[in-house]
């Protein structure tokens, strides 16, 4: 593969190219002042020729230069990510093609096993024996260290229903899992009653035309009672950033409601122009680790706004957009080029939502959401 991109490049000039570009993203990026940077690329230098003149053999700089350009891209932040190209176009099919999965939501930082943050209801890993916190070690007796977390999540979907074999690091062993792959659920949301409440509308996925089937369930629901509406966005990874506004909207009306920036400053506001037909509705929003994307950007708005409450744990701070570069042999680099941030300038990205009232880590089952809800509610 990189022979390819290297056949006209000596490897002093790509190394110098690579040095170059470490050091224009180091100085826009300004994660250091001049005296330490000035020191690391000293260090970088000092590496490399060590690795050059010490090593016991002569390094293959092909492989080198490959786990180097991989390792650059997916050190970025936690979404970006270097794809080859079966899972790039396996990325590219993802919003028309119905992949099945095990039913894990995983996060994973550069340098660090994937750690399972949630596990769907009713799905395969739901009857097995792992817990939230346990790490996977390995998909398929493939090492998942030097992975990234786009390419954890690719791997784990397929067409077809083959297993898929997990080796699971416990706090106190290590166990090889095999699990079957399903379709997650095909409902947008469901909805389950709760007394002294409007329910529980739990949010699987929002995708269009989620909101407005909301919109025309509330309408038979909501009564004269001033009682709170419960939004469980646990484990709502996937959705749109415009149905999030939408489902905003439906309790909120702001012209800004936050923005979308670039390196060079905003690029998009977001806005809830039409009235909002539950203004009056007292809303009361769950979370978990496993709350990404849009459902952060719901519940950030609507607690910073102080239309809601947030019970849970703190969101993982996915709220950005990314693009995918093709490039000529055709792997691909997944790029972050936009985060989001509140009105008050804010940002979501890699922060999070703070809950309002915290769940411990030891018990989040939904008895114990419910029983920090009542809580919430008597004190209100």
């Amino acid at each position: 593969m990189f022979k390819k991109k290297l056949s006209l490049l000596s490897i002093p000039v790509f190394i110098g190219v690579f040095l170059l570009f470490f050091i224009e993203f180091s100085f826009v990026s300004s994660l250091a002042g001049k005296s330490k940077n000035q020191k690391d690329y000293k260090l970088l230098g000092k590496a490399i020729s060590l690795i050059k003149n010490e090593y016991i053999e002569e390094p293959n700089p092909f492989k080198t230069l490959e786990g180097a350009f991989k390792s650059m891209v997916d050190s970025l932040d936690v979404l970006s990510a270097y794809l080859e190209e079966p899972l790039r176009k396996k990325y590219i099919s993802l919003p028309s093609t119905a992949f099945k999965e095990p039913g894990l939501i995983i996060y994973k930082k550069y340098g660090s096993y994937p750690q399972i943050i949630g596990i769907r209801e009713n799905s395969p890993a739901a009857g097995k024996d792992l817990k939230i916190g346990d790490f996977i070690s390995a998909i398929d007796e493939q090492s998942t260290l030097t992975m990234s977390m786009q390419e954890v999540h690719l791997l784990m979907k397929d067409e077809s229903d083959k297993p898929i074999r997990l080796k699971v690091l416990k706090p106190t062993k290590t166990e090889d899992i095999t699990l079957d792959r399903k379709h997650p659920v095909d409902e947008l949301y469901s909805y389950l009653p709760l007394e002294k409440t409007y329910g529980i509308l739990r949010i699987h996925q929002l995708f269009s035309p989620c909101a407005a089937r909301i919109e025309e369930e509330l309408r038979q629901r909501i009564t004269v009672q001033n009682m709170p509406l419960i939004l469980d966005l646990r484990n709502c990874i996937e959705g749109k950033d415009d149905v999030a506004v939408r489902l905003v909207n439906l309790f909120l009306q702001e012209d800004k409601i936050g923005y979308f920036s670039n390196r060079n400053g905003p690029t998009q506001y977001l806005s809830c122009p039409d009235e909002p037909e539950f203004a009056d509705v007292p809303l009361i929003i769950w979370t978990n680790r496993a709350t990404f994307g849009p459902a952060e950007i719901a519940a950030a708005v609507l607690q910073e706004s102080k239309r809601a409450k947030v019970i849970g744990l703190k969101t993982s701070g996915l709220t950005a957009r990314q693009n995918l570069f093709v490039l000529d042999d055709g792997s691909g680099l997944l790029l972050t080029t936009q985060i989001f941030h509140l009105q008050s300038g804010e940002p979501v990205w890699q922060k999070g939502v703070q809950p309002d009232v915290k769940m411990s880590s030891g018990d989040l089952t939904s008895d114990a959401y419910v029983e920090k809800t009542y809580n919430l509610i008597r004190d209100m």
